[in-house]
C-alpha cells in the first residue's frame, strides 16, 4: 500500500497515540498498536491471525493456543477501547483516525484534509484505507464539532465562549490524566471545578485536589501523612469537607477551597459523606461496632451534633446517599451485601430525618459506586455492576416503572458520578471515573531471609485480565487460581510455575473466589458469587481438580465466603451473615448442616496447628479452638486481610508505612509473641498472599496495570 505523505501523517498520528496519557504507561498497548498498524501499512494484514500476533508481540511460545489462552483477543479489545477514549478526549481533534475494526486485527485510518469546510460536504474528506466509506469521514468531522472546535485551514476557533454556560453538543472532556489514580470527583455548586482525591502529589498517599474544567492548573488542598479521600463539596461553595482516613476509622474535615486551616469535625469509621442542599449538615457513613451495620450519621456543619439518619433493617446496610437539590428526597443505596444493593428513595421531614418506609426503586442487585441528583429534581445517576465492570445509569423517578437506563458515550467502567448542584451545568454536566485495571500474580521465595531485604518476584501467569487468590496444592505442584482470563470467571489449575494453566470450570455467571485445595485430596473448594441470583448471591462449592464432581457445599441461607479447609480435609469453614452480622461457621466437607464457630464476629477463617485464626474488620487477627471457645484478640498489628500461617504462627504486613515502593512482611510466633521483620517484596500495597511452608514461598495478586481518571460528559441527554 502506498502511502506517500500520507504514510507520513499516519506514523505522527501513531507517535501521538503511543505519548498519551491513556497508553503511555502501558507498553503492551502500544507495542501491539504499533505492530498492528505497521502490518497493514506494509501490505500484510491477510497474515494478522491470532496466532501471529500472539508470537510477534506478546512473545507467545509456539505452542500457542489462541483456544485457551485469550492474551491476543483481550488486549486488542482493551485497546479498541483505548482507542475510542482517545478520540472522544485528546485526539478529538486530530486529522487522522486510527481504528481496530471488530472481526479482525488490520488496522484502519482515515486522513481528513484540513481545507473541508462545514458548508462544503459534497466532496468528501480524503480517506486511506479503501475499506471503511467517506460517510466514516464526515461522522468524524461531527465528531470535530461535537468536541468544540470547527477545523477551517491551519485555523481552529473554540465552539464555547463561556465554560460555565454548557453548549446544547456532545462533548467529553478528560480532566486527570497520568500514571497516579483520581478519585471520588465532586463539582463545585456551579460546575466550573471538580474537587477530587489522588496521589498524583505524593505516591500511595491520597490528598484533596481542586482542578477547572477546563483548565490545566490544579490546586493541592491537603498535605497530610493521612488518607484523604470522598471529597464533597459544600453547597455556598466556600469550602470542601473529606475524610481523613488512618487504616480502619478516621476524621471528617472541612477545609476551604482556597487552602489554608482545616477543622475537624467527627470521628468516623468508615468513608463517605454527602451535603444536604441548605449546606449546614453532612450524611457521613459510618457504624458504632462491628457488630453494626454501615449506615448515615447527620451531623451539622460545626461537627457539635450527631444523630442517626438511615437504620436499615436486620440483615441490611446502607452504603450510599444523595439528597435532592431542592432537599426534598434522599437517594439512598441499600443493600445485603457491598455486591447487592439498589436504589431506594425516601422523603426529607422538616427535621432531616427520612421518612420511612423507603421505596426501592431498581431491581439491579449489584454493587453501587456512588449516586447524584440532577437539577430536575427527578433524575438519579448512579455506577452500577459487578467486578471490574461498573456502568452509569440514569433513573426518571417519575417513571419508575420506565427502569433505569444506560449513560451513553462512556467506553470504559465508570464510578462514582458527580453532578452540578445548580445552573445549566446541573443538568447537562456529568463527571466520573473511569477505571481500567489489570491484576496479575506474583511468586517470592522468603527462604533464608534475614532482615528486611526487598525479594526478588516472578509474575505467574500473566495475562491482560483479572487474575487472584493464588494457592499451591498441599504437594507443592499445582497452582490454582480465580481468573476471567477466558472472558468469565473460573476456576483455572496449572503447574506451580504458573506455565499452561487450563480452566476446571464451565460457570455461566457470576465470580470466582478463593480456590484452594484440600489439604489431604485433589478436591478444591471455592466460592461462587452469583451475578444472576439474587437471592442466593454466594456459596461454597467443591469440585476435582480434572474438573468433574462440582457440588455446592453450603445453603442459600448462610451466603457464605472467605472459607478454608480444616487440616485434616474433613471440614470446610466460612464467613456467613446468616445470624444478621458476620460470624464463623463449619461444615462437613461432604455438606450438612453448618455449625456456628464464633460468637462476636469474624471473617476469613484459616487453621493452623490446632488453633483457628480470623479477622476481624478493623481489629487484627483473633483465635479460636476449631469447634468454638473463648475467643481473643492474639495480633493487633495484622492489616485487614494480608496475614497467612506461618512457621509456628503468623506472618503478616504491619501498620501502614510511608509508600517505599514495597511491601513489609513480619513473623508473629503463636508461642512467644515477639515480632520480627522477615522481608520486604518488591511491590506496594499486597493486602492478601498466601504461604507455602515446604519451598517458603509467598504467593499474591497485584494491580500491575490501572488507569483511574476522571472524565466530564456534557450534554450526554444528545448521545443516542
Amino acid at each position: 500500500m502506498a502511502l506517500g505523505g500520507d504514510r507520513d501523517a499516519l506514523l505522527q498520528e501513531l507517535s501521538r497515540i503511543h505519548s498519551s496519557s491513556l497508553l503511555r504507561s502501558s507498553d503492551r498497548l502500544r507495542r501491539l498498536l504499533h505492530f498492528l498498524v505497521i502490518e497493514t501499512v506494509d501490505g500484510r494484514a491477510a497474515s494478522l491471525k491470532e496466532y501471529a500476533v500472539g508470537l510477534s508481540v506478546f512473545d507467545k511460545p509456539e505452542s500457542f493456543d489462541p483456544k485457551v489462552d485469550s492474551t491476543v483477543r483481550s488486549e486488542v479489545s482493551k485497546l479498541r477501547a483505548k482507542l475510542r477514549l482517545y478520540y472522544e478526549t485528546e485526539g478529538s481533534a486530530n486529522p487522522v483516525l486510527i481504528s481496530i475494526p471488530k472481526g479482525g486485527y488490520s488496522a484502519e485510518w482515515q486522513v481528513l484534509q484540513r481545507d473541508v469546510t462545514p458548508g462544503d460536504l459534497t466532496n468528501p474528506p480524503a480517506t486511506v484505507s479503501g475499506i471503511r466509506p467517506w460517510m466514516a469521514s464526515v461522522s468524524r468531522f461531527h465528531r470535530w464539532i461535537a468536541t468544540g472546535f470547527l477545523s477551517i485551514g491551519m485555523l481552529s476557533l473554540p465552539f464555547w465562549i463561556n465554560r460555565d454556560k454548557p453548549s446544547t453538543q456532545f462533548r467529553s472532556i478528560q480532566v486527570t490524566s497520568g500514571p497516579r489514580a483520581a478519585k471520588n470527583p465532586s463539582f463545585s455548586p456551579d460546575g466550573s471545578q471538580i474537587a477530587f482525591s489522588s496521589d498524583m502529589a505524593e505516591p500511595g498517599n491520597l490528598d484533596i485536589f481542586i482542578k477547572g474544567v477546563d483548565s490545566g492548573s490544579v490546586l493541592r488542598l491537603t498535605s497530610d501523612p493521612g488518607s484523604d479521600s470522598h471529597p464533597v463539596w459544600s453547597p455556598d461553595g466556600k469550602s470542601i469537607a473529606f475524610v481523613r482516613d488512618w487504616g480502619y476509622g478516621g476524621t471528617v474535615y472541612l477545609v476551604p477551597v482556597t487552602g489554608g486551616p482545616e477543622r475537624k469535625l467527627r470521628n468516623v469509621n468508615l468513608a463517605g459523606l454527602a451535603w444536604f442542599p441548605d449546606g449546614n449538615h453532612l450524611a457521613a457513613l459510618h457504624r458504632e461496632s462491628n457488630l453494626d451495620p454501615p449506615a448515615f450519621l447527620l451531623i451539622d456543619s460545626e461537627g457539635l451534633q450527631s444523630k442517626a439518619l438511615t437504620r436499615p433493617p436486620a440483615g441490611w446496610m446502607d452504603w450510599n446517599i444523595a439528597f435532592s437539590p431542592d432537599g426534598a428526597r434522599a437517594a439512598v443505596g441499600r443493600c445485603t451485601s457491598t455486591s447487592r444493593c439498589d436504589i431506594y428513595l425516601a422523603d426529607v421531614r422538616p427535621d432531616r430525618m427520612l421518612a420511612e418506609p423507603f421505596q426501592r426503586v431498581t431491581w439491579l442487585n449489584q454493587s453501587i459506586h456512588g449516586i447524584a441528583w440532577a437539577g430536575d429534581n427527578s433524575t438519579v445517576v448512579f455506577s452500577a455492576g459487578h467486578f471490574n465492570d461498573y456502568k452509569l445509569l440514569r433513573l426518571d423517578t417519575r417513571r419508575i416503572e420506565a427502569g433505569p437506563k444506560r449513560v451513553n458515550g462512556i467506553v470504559t467502567s465508570g464510578h462514582y458520578p458527580s453532578i452540578p448542584l445548580r445552573g445549566p451545568a446541573s443538568v447537562a454536566r456529568i463527571a466520573f471515573v473511569a477505571s481500567t485495571e489489570d491484576e496479575n500474580m506474583w511468586a517470592a521465595s522468603l527462604a533464608n531471609i534475614s532482615g528486611q531485604p526487598v525479594v526478588p518476584a516472578r509474575q505467574l501467569a500473566p495475562s491482560p485480565r483479572w487474575e487472584r487468590h493464588p494457592m499451591l496444592s498441599a504437594d507443592g505442584t499445582r497452582l490454582v487460581f480465580a481468573s476471567d482470563r477466558s472472558g468469565t470467571y473460573q476456576v483455572w489449575v496449572g503447574p506451580a510455575d504458573g506455565t499452561n494453566p487450563h480452566p476446571i470450570t464451565r460457570l455461566d455467571s457470576g465470580m470466582v473466589l478463593f480456590p484452594q485445595f484440600s489439604p489431604v485430596s485433589d478436591d478444591i473448594a471455592f466460592v461462587l458469587l452469583d451475578t444472576k441470583n439474587a437471592a442466593d448471591e454466594r456459596g461454597v462449592y467443591t469440585i476435582r481438580a480434572d474438573g468433574t464432581g462440582l457440588r455446592r457445599i453450603t445453603g442459600p441461607n448462610h451466603q457464605a465466603t472467605e472459607h478454608s479447609w480444616s487440616a485434616d480435609g474433613k471440614w470446610i469453614y466460612f464467613s456467613s451473615p446468616a445470624t444478621g452480622f458476620y460470624q464463623i461457621w463449619k461444615v462437613a466437607a461432604t455438606g450438612g448442616s453448618p455449625k456456628q464457630v464464633t460468637r462476636f464476629g469474624g471473617y476469613r477463617p484459616v487453621e493452623s496447628n490446632g488453633v483457628l485464626y480470623y479477622g476481624i474488620t478493623g481489629d487484627g487477627v483473633w483465635s479460636t479452638g476449631i469447634n468454638g471457645g473463648p475467643e481473643r484478640k492474639v495480633l493487633p498489628q495484622a492489616q485487614s486481610v494480608a496475614w497467612f500461617p506461618a512457621r509456628d504462627g503468623l506472618l503478616f504486613v504491619p501498620p501502614a508505612q510511608p509508600d517505599s515502593g514495597s511491601t513489609a512482611i513480619s513473623h508473629w510466633n503463636a508461642a512467644t509473641g515477639t515480632i520480627q521483620p522477615v522481608a520486604r517484596l518488591p511491590h506496594p500495597g499486597v493486602n492478601r498472599f498466601s504461604f507455602f511452608e515446604k519451598s517458603s514461598t509467598i504467593l499474591y495478586h497485584r494491580t500491575d496495570y490501572e488507569s483511574h481518571d476522571i472524565i466530564m460528559l456534557e450534554n450526554y441527554d444528545s448521545v443516542k
